[in-house]
């Protein structure tokens, strides 16, 4: 999924019953002009691929 901003993978993850934090403040060294942030998300011990794979899902359903 191309340009996914920091707030549609924490919608997705709220969605999926998640409990997601935005940290907007923090940047990318590299890429300093990009949007800033990360998003924290409580995976409930899941692995991480897995909640990568229903993340995505998820964001490619909302978008249509």
């Amino acid at each position: 999924i191309d340009k996914v901003s920091i707030k549609e993978i924490a919608a997705a993850a709220n969605r999926l019953g998640y409990q997601a934090q935005i940290e907007s403040h923090l940047k990318y060294p590299r890429k300093w002009w990009e949007e800033p942030g990360r998003v924290l998300i409580n995976t409930k011990e899941k692995k991480k691929s897995k909640v990568l794979e229903e993340l995505a899902k998820e964001i490619k359903k909302n978008r249509g």
